[in-house]
């Protein structure tokens, strides 16, 4: 099991289409940073669920930038970023 990081937006890189062609049944991605943007693509986050990939965003990162969540979003604290790197090896960062 992959963790995948992703830490800039679908519209500053293409890293996160070139990661979703790449990712593997169990892996997991968790977006950080300028990564965060990437909550605002509707179509982004339909092509996710619609593979079932379990998606994980970086609360500070969130708050920083003023984004907001809905229910259904996975919200991690700095500590719950840790025990994802801990408990996924290997982990790609994807800028």
């Amino acid at each position: 099991m992959t963790l995948h990081i992703i830490t800039r937006s679908d519209t500053q890189s293409q890293s996160i289409h070139h990661c979703l062609s790449f990712i593997g049944e169990n892996d997991i991605l968790l977006f950080i940073e300028d990564g965060t943007y990437c909550i605002l693509n509707n179509a982004l986050s339909k092509q996710m669920h619609d593979k079932n990939i379990q998606c994980y965003y970086l609360q500070a990162d969130l708050v920083a930038r003023g984004l907001t969540t809905t229910n259904n979003t996975k919200v991690v604290d700095y500590r719950a970023f840790v025990t994802l790197t801990e408990n996924h090896h290997p982990s790609q960062t994807w800028g």
